[in-house]
């Protein structure tokens, strides 16, 4: 009962104390009702197609160039325009405002009008069009007034309904069908709740959605069969992936030529950017207010670029669940790096006026400007929601003030003179991550609904949720996900959707017991017996008896031959692909060995259960063992240098054991179970040198941490 009641009260205590929980699973409830008084909320027709054209004509005309009159909450264009009949009034309201944040700034207007004529372009393009067709452009429409409708929204905060309901997300059901049953016919009743715009790859006519009618009389698995198309606005379709085998490499070029193309005259434009050198060196621009649980930085390299620094436990997780979720064939996501020990972020912190530095500090406004460790310190303790002590993420020496002995190491591809550098502190930051945020790539808009907008009744979005539980993300809500638009690898930009917020997957970056929402997180929780199973008394679910804080409804809806379309995919994935993923992240070799495994583990369960063993590359799975030997000759020297931990804290630890001269073999990894930072020295040394956030533990949000885990022999 404890461990359900426990996430519970958890939650109700995060949720008063910040706000890092604080969206429900829709971002902007609203937009429904919102749609139907305008006529837009139900099918396709010729009126409401029309209707739909008007409407974001109408809008683009209204936020190209608006001018407020705040008082009057008016949008004045030619003629005055009341906000609240025209448009959302909490939206007009804040659009007026037109503050300079991450909400409403003039670059995101530009998006606005960008995304609003593509848009357009589309309704105008299929005005002609078969019904099927028109049907889905209406749809992609609704998402784009979505996506910018529901921006002032992507802050509020939780309902007591939502609150008060909370308790039906400890455990999530999947539509299931046994071996037989998924071989059986299904009814037009049936056919109605399936997913729409599906097409048949192997048809004469591959890229024609299927109605209804078309359906009735295909089994579950002939369902599972039927595929996306490749203008869908979330995942490629199966016949692009097999023409394009390396989704990830293909995704890293194309980045890689968008950023390109957007370096400006003063860049030396011959010379490729890299991104792994460009994110070594940033410059730090301000603290992000944000509602989530890690504190954030705003950065931009010595190209300009806008980067996103974000501190704490999540440092591995985006990278990696980014990466499986684009080789299985989303179309986009973030990009994000980790950092540790082995390659530290330098970040140049902001100049200020002595007058002006002594005056903030004099009137304790913390993040006006941050020009010193003790400034960004300050800036922590007043505005983050998780407790950050700076030093933790710093390693000795790396700390300091540019001057002439290191000023060459700044200045390398930097377009800033020296007298702007000189005297500048600087601080190095591992167990970080990095994210590109440059507005100049993507025009990018607000939330992606996962409920509302036609999506909930998307394949990709709701096979989506089969991703969610492999890779353990808890945190599945529309403010985690993005609209943007982009170019593609095979044409013109093109609206796209993604789970751009993958943080939440492996709860968090695996933390022991009592870590997020204490719902037995953790390595050795991940993949626990009967993680995903079928229930002896109802054979017609799949049962995932793990907190969920956001179900949404595309996942409720979902049939089941939308998550065996997804577990396909899943269980297709080459091994070799899933091993590139973890080795793509900064964690020890053991633990990337345990990760791995548990990732293999949990895809052969979801083969066995959908019935797909057939597809797996890799049938046999060794549980991994892992030792460390201490001690002997030359043996405490390779284990420094492999987990880039001094070699005197090895020897310090030593001597205050008094196991001078000793040698032992250590069990880090004993029969697929990770050691704790109290029975394992190279695990308590590597929480304590390199990774502040945790290996074997994670602790609360919310509250401060314990004491230094003490190992014992």
């Amino acid at each position: 009962m404890t461990r359900f009641v426990f996430p519970f009260i958890t939650l109700l205590t995060i949720n008063l104390a910040t706000q890092s929980f604080s969206l429900g699973d829709i971002s902007y409830a609203q937009m429904g009702e919102y749609l139907e008084n305008l006529g837009l909320g139900g099918e396709c027709t010729a009126e409401s197609y029309q209707r739909m054209r008007d409407m974001l004509i109408n809008t683009l005309s209204q936020i190209q160039d608006v001018s407020c009159e705040a008082e009057q909450q008016t949008c004045q264009k030619g003629k005055i325009v009341d906000c609240t009949f025209q448009f959302p009034h909490e939206w007009c309201v804040q659009l007026l405002q037109n503050e300079e944040d991450d909400g409403f700034s003039k670059p995101l207007r530009k998006n606005f009008v960008a995304i609003l004529k593509y848009g357009i372009a589309q309704l105008e393009k299929h005005k002609s069009s078969e019904t099927q067709e028109q049907a889905f452009v209406f749809m992609l429409a609704k998402n784009i007034l979505y996506n910018i409708f529901s921006v002032p929204f992507k802050t509020r905060k939780m309902t007591f309904e939502e609150i008060v309901t909370f308790p039906a997300k400890l455990t999530s059901k999947l539509r299931y069908r046994g071996e037989k049953d998924r071989r059986e016919p299904i009814t037009l009743e049936d056919a109605k709740k399936e997913a729409k715009f599906l097409v048949d790859p192997e048809s004469a006519q591959p890229d024609r959605f299927l109605t209804p009618s078309e359906l009735v009389g295909k089994t579950h698995e002939e369902l599972a069969a039927l595929d996306v198309r490749e203008d869908h606005h979330i995942w490629h379709s199966e016949r692009y992936m097999k023409e394009h085998p390396r989704l990830w490499d293909d995704f890293m070029k194309m980045m890689q030529t968008l950023i390109e193309q957007n370096l400006d005259e003063r860049n030396d434009v011959e010379t490729p950017y890299d991104l792994d050198l460009m994110r070594q060196v940033v410059w730090l621009e301000r603290f992000q207010d944000s509602a989530g649980v890690h504190p954030k930085l705003r950065v931009r390299d010595v190209h300009g670029f806008k980067w996103k620094l974000k501190f704490g436990s999540e440092f591995f997780s985006e990278q990696l669940a980014n990466f499986l979720y684009l080789s299985l064939g989303g179309k986009y996501n973030d990009l994000n790096f980790s950092h540790t020990v082995a390659n530290p972020v330098y970040v140049v912190l902001q100049e200020k006026p002595v007058e002006q530095m002594q005056q903030n500090r004099k009137t304790q406004l913390a993040c006006v400007t941050i020009a010193t460790p003790d400034d960004l310190q300050q800036c922590l303790d007043k505005k983050s929601k998780k407790p950050i002590k700076i030093s933790q993420y710093v390693l000795p020496g790396n700390v300091g003030v540019i001057d002439d002995s290191n000023l060459a190491a700044f200045m390398k591809d930097s377009h800033m003179k020296e007298k702007d550098l000189l005297g500048r502190h600087y601080i190095a930051l591992h167990q970080v991550s990095m994210e590109f945020r440059d507005k100049r790539i993507l025009k990018r808009t607000g939330p992606a609904p996962h409920s509302t907008m036609g999506n909930e009744d998307d394949r990709a979005m709701r096979g989506m949720i089969l991703f969610h539980f492999w890779v353990d993300n808890f945190d599945v809500k529309d403010d985690n996900g993005e609209g943007a638009l982009m170019p593609t690898p095979y044409g013109p930009r093109q609206l796209i959707q993604a789970p751009t917020d993958l943080g939440g997957a492996f709860r968090g970056s695996l933390g022991h017991g009592t870590g997020v929402l204490g719902n037995g997180i953790g390595i050795n929780h991940y993949n626990e017996k009967d993680w995903l199973f079928v229930p002896a008394l109802d054979r017609r679910h799949l049962l995932y008896p793990r907190l969920m804080t956001f179900f949404p409804d595309s996942a409720k809806k979902a049939r089941f031959s939308d998550t065996l379309w997804m577990a396909k995919k899943i269980v297709g994935l080459p091994f070799d692909t899933i091993k590139r993923g973890v080795d793509m992240t900064p964690l020890p070799d053991f633990y990337k060995d345990l990760l791995l495994y548990k990732l293999a583990k949990r895809r052969a369960d979801l083969a066995k259960l959908y019935g797909i063993e057939d597809l797996l590359d890799v049938s046999t799975l060794k549980i991994p063992e892992h030792k460390v030997s201490f001690g002997c000759p030359g043996c405490d020297e390779e284990i420094a240098e492999r987990y880039h931990i001094p070699v005197s804290l090895i020897a310090a630890e030593r001597k205050k054991l008094g196991i001078d001269g000793k040698q032992w073999i250590e069990s880090v990894v004993r029969k697929g179970r990770l050691e704790k930072c109290n029975t394992s020295l190279l695990i308590n040394l590597l929480e304590r040198y390199a990774y502040p956030d945790g290996l074997s533990r994670n602790h609360l949000i919310v509250f401060e941490k314990p004491g230094v885990c003490r190992f014992h022999l």
